[in-house]
This record gives structure tokens, sequence and C-alpha cells, in this order.
């Protein structure tokens, strides 16, 4: 079945919008814990809404918004403050700074875990905003260069379990650094 909080998220906000039948995602659920995926993701390979109509009924439900970061400047300081590894790992890029509130985009929902690491890991509270994730690769490439095609190079050469950074008790959390090494 779903394997984290934010799939079983995705999956109720899916079936109260009554888009998708619970038949078609009780089968991507089933299939989900074989996937390297997200449930969202596979949501969006079979075909069964579109990546703009899913980002809005996100951002309808966790009462943020959906952009696009498309023709969108963003200040080289703000950049600066994010490293590309946690950008490209997360999936996330930076929009605005005010005070220690940052606003993010992400192109799924993120589980209290994940905020939190990400809360940590940078030192912010986080907002969210839900764009499309190629936007956001193409953000990170173009605002971080050659680092961002690296760290992608790494991640794509790790298994999913040992990128995952864990939260659970007990667990050791592992570095994207060490992972590089």
């Amino acid at each position: 079945m779903l394997k984290t909080q934010a799939d079983k998220t995705s999956y109720k906000i899916l079936l109260n919008s009554g888009l998708v039948s619970r038949d078609a995602l009780d089968k991507i659920a089933k299939d989900e814990a074989e996937a390297q995926e997200t449930f969202s993701a596979q949501v969006l390979r079979a075909g069964l809404v579109r990546e703009k109509e899913l980002l809005e009924l996100y951002a309808k439900n966790m009462g943020t918004t959906a952009v696009s970061l498309r023709g969108m400047t963003i200040d080289k300081a703000l950049i600066q403050r994010i490293p590309v590894k946690f950008a490209w790992y997360y999936k996330l890029f930076p929009l605005e700074q005010t005070g220690r509130k940052l606003v993010v985009a992400v192109s799924r929902i993120l589980d209290v875990n994940t905020l939190d690491e990400i809360r940590f890991g940078l030192g912010f509270e986080i907002e969210t905003r839900f764009a499309p994730e190629a936007e956001i690769e193409e953000m990170i490439k173009s605002h971080y260069g050659l680092g961002a095609d690296t760290v992608e190079k790494i991640l794509a050469h790790t298994p999913r379990q040992e990128a995952v950074v864990s939260s659970e008790p007990g667990e050791r959390v592992q570095d994207l650094e060490e992972l590089a090494d």
C-alpha cells in the first residue's frame, strides 16, 4: 500500500476530487510498494490527471497556490543560501525569503517529516507553492549550473533506499556528501 503520509494525503485528495476513480487509485497504490517513484508521479505517468490539474488540486487542499516558474526572477543571494544538493534532492526551488520564512516551489505534497528535515537543514520556516517538476529542475539547472548536473548524476546512480534521508528514530541519516564519496 502507500508508503508515506504524503502519498496517503495525495490519494485522499485525488479520491475526494472525483477526478480519478477509486479503482484506478487503488491499482496505483497497490503497485506503489515496488515502485521507485512517488504516488503522485505514478498518477501522472498513468495519465489519470494532467500535472497542472494535480498541482492546482494540491494547492487548493493545502491552502497555498500553484505557480509557474517560467520567467521568474530570483535573487541570487537567496539561491546561494540553499545548497544545490539540497535543492536537487528535495526537488525544491527557493522563491523568496521574508525574515526566517522561506517560500519554496515543490511539485508534490511533502509530509511532516520531510518538512522538518528541510526546516532543520536550512534553518528556515518553510512555506510551499506548487510548481511543475520540470520547471523546478530547469530553474535548479539554470541557477546552480554545473553543480546541479553533478548532483543529478550522483543521485541517478544511487539506489533510492540509500538516498532517502530518514527521520525515523534510531535510523542513521545519510548525508548526500557521504553518498557522493
